[in-house]
């Protein structure tokens, strides 16, 4: 079972397997390529993505205005704004659809609720 149970990031993928543990993950090699084909129009990772799966679930956590309004507005660390962030969750969810991914979309809640609708479906709770 995980240590944290803290799930504020924008996207987290599941269930990868190492041996018959689960790992939850922020982020990946699938957004990386995502992102290279999107901005060059260069298809050159693709055949990667087929052999490097991730476990059938992936969930995601949509932008939400209410939290770019308040933290991300105010945060030096983020890049991009809520536009940016909504053509970029659009992208990720037709790309993980197109491999064939089970698309789980999280409620917008609190954190403590996040994960603990990510640890029931994945049977960690």
């Amino acid at each position: 079972m995980p240590q944290s149970r803290e799930t504020d990031r924008f996207i987290v993928f599941s269930g990868c397997s190492v041996g018959r543990k689960s790992s939850v993950l922020d982020r990946g090699l699938i957004d990386a390529v995502a992102a290279h084909e999107h901005d060059t129009g260069d298809t050159v990772f693709r055949g990667h993505l087929a052999r490097s799966r991730y476990g059938p679930t992936v969930f995601f956590t949509p932008p939400w205005s209410e939290i770019f309004a308040t933290i991300f507005a105010t945060s030096a660390e983020r890049w991009h704004g809520f536009h940016e962030a909504s053509r970029e969750y659009e992208l990720l969810r037709s790309v993980y659809a197109n491999l064939g991914y089970d698309l789980r979309e999280l409620a917008s809640a609190p954190v403590p609720n996040r994960a603990d609708a990510l640890l029931s479906t994945l049977g960690l709770s």
